[in-house]
């Protein structure tokens, strides 16, 4: 779609099933999002506020999620493979079985998340 909802507020919304290829979310605010079954290649996620939102078996291969704020996302199935989080706030985030290898986490915060299962092969 290459949509450009930088700065967009979407917050409590439901997206799920939506076609957002290639799209920039640039520091948008994503906070309680419902995101399952979104197709989410080449989109960029940079700075974007994605606190307790449902990304549960998402593809965020690689995807740049610099500086984004994941704090209590649910992650859990996620496919973050080769994804940029560097900076990344991912407090209390739900990594469970999640992908991560190849995962730049330079800097990134993830005290108390959970990570059982996760895969984090090369990570960084």
């Amino acid at each position: 779609t290459s949509a450009n909802l930088t700065k967009g507020y979407l917050s409590h919304t439901t997206l799920a099933g939506a076609n957002l290829t290639s799209s920039s979310w640039h520091e948008s605010n994503l906070m309680k999002t419902d995101f399952v079954g979104v197709n989410l290649t080449g989109v960029t996620f940079q700075g974007a506020n994605f606190t307790r939102a449902n990304l549960r078996g998402l593809d965020f291969s690689t995807a740049n999620l610099t500086s984004a704020t994941l704090t209590y996302a649910d992650l859990t199935n996620a496919n973050l493979t080769s994804a940029n989080l560097t900076k990344a706030c991912l407090l209390q985030a739900n990594l469970t079985s999640a992908k991560l290898l190849h995962a730049n986490l330079t800097s990134a915060k993830l005290q108390h998340a959970t990570m059982t299962g996760a895969d984090m092969t090369r990570a960084n």
